[in-house]
């Protein structure tokens, strides 16, 4: 009986998903961290990208986030254009009590033609998916902290 009710707690029908966690405070220069994630992707692993990493790649744009003007970063667009490979938004939310609904959006494909125009275009449908995520479930977001670094005052 006590079984099956730790079962119903922790059961999930994932049971593992190895990713690397690209974040731009370790210390590790932006271009280390680059040629990683392209090295793994192109072995078949699974990188992370936070959409507020800019990953090093130049100037960034201006994109609406929470009707707010905030600083865009190009990394996980750029990377997805790069290697060909698409975007999946993940987000979780609470359910219940210890239980926690892990989401993956529909995948977001890269444009066959690699030109910044279209990592900036890729960029910007990343945000407005993640807007209307973060606006439908505004407590499970984990991004407040770099919301008010990203905002351009």
């Amino acid at each position: 009986m006590r079984i099956e009710k730790i079962n119903k707690l922790y059961t999930s029908t994932v049971k593992n998903i190895e990713y690397n966690y690209i974040v731009d405070n370790y210390g590790v220069p932006y271009p280390l961290i680059l040629r990683k994630a392209l090295k793994d992707i192109s072995q078949g692993k699974v990188v992370e990208i936070p959409p507020e990493i800019s990953m090093g790649l130049g100037p960034q744009h201006t994109v609406k986030l929470l009707g707010k003007d905030v600083s865009m970063p190009l990394g996980s667009s750029w990377v997805s254009n790069k290697m060909q490979v698409p975007i999946i938004i993940l987000h979780t939310e609470m359910t219940e009590k210890y239980k926690i609904k892990i989401t993956f959006e529909d995948p977001i494909y890269p444009s066959k033609i690699q030109n910044r125009q279209n990592i900036i275009d890729e960029s910007t449908h990343v945000f407005k998916k993640i807007d209307k995520i973060i606006r439908n479930n505004p407590y499970s977001w984990c991004g407040y902290d770099t919301f008010d670094k990203m905002m351009i005052k």
